[in-house]
């Protein structure tokens, strides 16, 4: 599941601005008073602002598996990690087999790049902005896990990954892309600080039909485009 556009809403958008487009150094490819567009990878990352809610995501971006160490130096230069409770910075992700580390942006959205090693596509030098590959996971807070997992199944055909489901956290889709649904109200790895609450999201997903789905009452909405888009 590749995830081409994601949108999502800060209250905080000046300084979220500054911390993407000269802290992660992505490029900026549309902006106005209200909202901007950075290019992550294949992926088109839009902050629009509001001033209804202070929304908190959780956003993954993969980066090269050969890059793990680079990448973490790179981040440390720039931003304080995210620990767990016993201080760990990096982690693996046992059946998963991948790398993380976690971050946060001005706005307190949890961040990560996360390598895995079953994904190929290694690149050469030092870790730069461009060996952030793509946005591969989105946080969705949901009062039902499993029941949205079936929703989801139903609407886009994607699975648990790994075949991995529980009521409270479930990893749906594959390797490139992922919706991270979780139970409203579970506290957000690593540091498991901060709850999960639905603010909107709208993403969208390459497929081989055009479609639109809302999954409301949840502020999620799902935009399914053909890949010559």
């Amino acid at each position: 599941m590749h995830i081409t556009e994601l949108v999502l809403e800060t209250h905080v958008l000046a300084a979220q601005r500054d911390f993407y487009e000269h802290t992660l150094e992505l490029p900026v490819v549309a902006a106005s008073d209200q909202a901007f567009t950075v290019q992550a990878g294949s992926t088109r990352l839009t902050f629009q602002v509001t001033e209804q809610r202070e929304p908190l995501y959780h956003v993954a971006f993969t980066v090269p598996r050969n890059k793990v160490k680079q990448a973490k130096q790179w981040a440390e230069a720039r931003f304080p990690l995210v620990t767990d409770p016993a201080g760990h910075t990096e982690f693996t992700g046992g059946s998963w087999n991948s790398w993380s580390i976690y971050f946060r942006d001005p706005a307190d959205n949890i961040l990560e790049f996360i390598a895995h090693y079953d994904l190929p596509g290694e690149t050469t030098g030092d870790f730069r902005p461009t060996d952030m590959l793509h946005v591969s996971e989105i946080g969705l807070p949901v009062d039902d896990v499993l029941a949205q997992v079936s929703h989801l199944q139903e609407l886009l055909g994607i699975e648990p990954y790994k075949g991995e489901s529980s009521e409270t956290f479930t990893a749906q889709g594959d390797i490139y892309g992922l919706f991270i649904v979780v139970q409203r109200g579970r506290l957000w790895y690593p540091d498991v600080k901060s709850p999960g609450v639905p603010a909107p999201v709208q993403v969208t997903v390459q497929g081989t039909e055009e479609r639109h789905y809302t999954l409301a009452p949840l502020p999620y909405s799902v935009d399914v485009v053909t890949s010559e888009q």
